[in-house]
């Protein structure tokens, strides 16, 4: 297989293999090996401050949305839910990724990942697949309850995947 650096042409973009018998056959991801690639997200001390404080814009939004960021050459970001999904999860954090928009040469992207919550030391390993009708993979309920984040003053989430 080969190894590519992240965010350069990936190889099935750009070039045509020819099988023994010359015929050309395009290239696929299972032909590509890609690094790890890694995004941490901090919610230091003044941001936790205003996501407690009544009078402050992001007390009671129900989520958080960080800014886009990049990995392996797609844009992606982080909803925080600080209150979970629905009412029967509401006393537990959940942590969605999402895929901003698929890659022009893709009908899915295939992913295994990891989100990594540094202080209370919790991971959670995964796999997904996103397509058109799915852009988001979420970590669930149960992982972090939202008692044990009001007591923190700042935490990191990190984000680490593979293609």
């Amino acid at each position: 297989a080969q190894y590519v650096k992240p965010y350069q042409t990936l190889p099935w973009q750009q070039q045509q293999q020819d099988d023994d018998d010359g015929n050309g056959i395009l290239m696929c991801a299972k032909d590509v090996q890609l690094p790890l690639s890694s995004h941490e997200i901090r919610f230091d001390a003044q941001l936790v401050a205003e996501m407690r404080d009544p009078s402050s814009d992001l007390y009671g939004i129900g989520h958080w949305q960080s800014q886009r960021f990049n990995m392996h050459g797609m844009q992606w970001y982080m909803r925080f839910l600080p209150t979970g999904t629905s009412a029967e999860n509401k006393d537990d954090v959940d942590i969605e990724i999402h895929l901003a928009e698929l890659p022009p040469f893709a009908c899915l992207v295939s992913v295994r990942y990891t989100i990594e919550v540094e202080q209370p030391k919790v991971r959670y390993i995964g796999q997904a697949v996103f397509r058109e009708d799915n852009m988001q993979e979420s970590w669930g309920p149960q992982r972090i309850k939202s008692s044990t984040l009001q007591t923190l003053n700042s935490f990191n989430i990190l984000f680490e995947m593979e293609l």
